[in-house]
């Protein structure tokens, strides 16, 4: 067992890889089937969740390792604390899906069992308010196109689905006598060929949609450290030297600033926004950018924006709020325990998934940083209308971590799920121009101030995933439903 146990934990090491900073994206189609083909060789259901809480800590870790970049502003023991306890949380689900794929009966095929949980799991571990979507092995497959194209079809989730799918028909391969191998072999060629040509289809169809417009964007990357950020003497520099970028791109239909240009409320302060006005006429530029700003004896973390005649546009109020960095789960009770003084204001939840019109055909379905990780925010925008997609970041908490290629990563997702341009303006880095087959067709390099010009389309046709969303995990469910009556009905047969 202590064997086994390393070469589980070594098997999540290795899993990480496939995701930023190394990007060893094949692994991901294999690195999970020696998993698999462990948990159904575990002697009870009890070893295999073990195995799968263990498999899960380490990868989350991994993933995580980022967090202790956030030093700089949280005391590192701190951290060390959540980063572990954090991981060993979602640790608990890869636990649950471990059990439930040594739980069922072997007469159920692993290729039908094991995706389901797997899928399953991940959907549940990016629920609540401490829900994380990172680490879904289909964003691991990003650059394996076109299998990441089978996203305009079922999302993220399916895209896992189907990485999962692919290990367990190379577990069951490994587990199988001669005949079985070949039979497995046989049906993994025609399913494969069967999602190849479905991709290819999708490609096909993307590239030949003929687009509703073409606008001009300009993406700014300020680059300016949070710590400066935090200055109050240096807020006025940091508004010039956006004020400055857009001055310079005056060929722009759309100019975007990143999130939380200074932590005050910039939509009040009338100095910046005459300049702002006076840009937009001038230029016939829409300019949309990131601020606290102040409703209703509330605070929301916002995108605010005038269209090209200066006209002011309506906000949008972020929805999906980061906790302890934007509000705190359970105020009252560390107000109870004596911790008041540590507590910041919390912000608001918007509840708005109406698309930003600014104009005819330019309808833009927005989020705020770590929001684009959960699918559905932008999927709703889409549905409402929107023809562009934006993601405002303020990246400069992470430093020089892989936080930023991660939240790129997982953000290119959306463009594939929805069929549209998905433009990226983050602080730091990284800034990006993502076409709708998930490709970034420009960047900028991370820790440089300077706005990225490129050219968008507009697109009004919605993908099945857009129409009907995570379909996949009723799926998920029918099978380890049937699969479970099943198990049952064998175990009541024995007695």
């Amino acid at each position: 067992m202590p064997y086994t146990s390393l070469i589980v934990a070594v098997l999540a090491l290795i899993a990480s890889t496939a995701f930023p900073a190394f990007n060893i994206q094949p692994l991901i189609l294999v690195i999970i089937a020696p998993l698999i083909v462990v948990v159904r060789r575990s002697p009870s259901v009890r070893q295999a969740f073990g195995y799968g809480i263990l498999f899960g800590t380490v990868y989350m870790a991994a993933l995580h390792f980022w967090m202790m970049s956030l030093h700089a502003f949280v005391p590192l023991w701190a951290i060390t604390l959540t980063w572990i306890g954090y991981s060993a949380y979602l640790g608990l689900f890869f636990g649950a899906t471990c059990a439930i794929i040594r739980w069922l009966p072997d007469k159920v095929p692993i290729w039908l069992s094991a995706p389901a949980a797997w899928t399953l799991l991940e959907y549940l571990r990016s629920l609540g308010p401490i829900g994380n979507p990172s680490g879904e092995v289909g964003y691991a497959v990003l650059n394996l196109q076109p299998l990441p194209l089978l996203g305009a079809m079922g999302g993220i989730f399916f895209v896992s689905y189907l990485v999962i799918t692919i290990n367990a028909l190379v577990a069951d391969i490994a587990v199988k006598n001669w005949t079985g191998k070949l039979i497995t072999c046989f049906v993994t060629f025609v399913i494969a060929g069967i999602w190849l040509a479905t991709g290819q289809l999708i490609r096909y169809h993307t590239v030949r949609s003929t687009p509703d417009d073409t606008v001009t964007v300009s993406l700014l990357q300020g680059n300016h450290p949070q710590m400066d950020k935090f200055n109050p003497i240096l807020w006025a520099k940091i508004k010039h030297d956006y004020l400055i970028l857009t001055a310079n791109t005056p060929t722009a239909d759309l100019v975007i600033w990143p999130e939380t240009i200074t932590p005050t409320l910039n939509d009040e302060d009338s100095a910046l926004r005459t300049k702002i006005h006076q840009l937009a006429i001038q230029h016939q530029s829409a300019i949309i950018w990131g601020t606290p700003i102040h409703r209703d004896n509330q605070y929301y973390n916002a995108i605010v924006g005038v269209n090209r005649y200066g006209k002011t546009l309506d906000p949008y109020l972020k929805n999906q709020l980061m906790p302890f960095g934007e509000y705190w789960p359970g105020r009252s009770i560390l107000t109870f325990i004596g911790l008041k003084d540590i507590l910041g204001a919390d912000y608001s939840r918007g509840n708005q998934t109406k698309p930003i019109s600014v104009s005819d055909t330019l309808k833009i379905g927005s989020v705020i940083c770590l929001e684009s990780m959960y699918p559905d925010h932008l999927r709703r925008a889409t549905q409402g209308g929107a023809t562009l997609l934006v993601v405002i970041a303020n990246n400069a908490w992470f430093t020089h971590s892989s936080a930023a290629e991660k939240h790129l990563q997982m953000s290119r997702m959306r463009a594939i799920e929805n069929g549209r341009w998905l433009c990226v303006a983050a602080n730091t880095g990284r800034t990006a121009l993502i076409d709708p087959l998930g490709y970034p067709t420009q960047t900028l390099t991370p820790d440089v101030q300077a706005a990225l010009v490129g050219k968008t389309t507009l697109n009004r046709e919605t993908t099945a995933y857009t129409n009907h969303g995570n379909w996949i995990i009723g799926i998920c469910f029918l099978i380890l439903g049937i699969s479970s009556a099943y198990a049952l009905y064998l175990k009541r047969n024995a007695d």
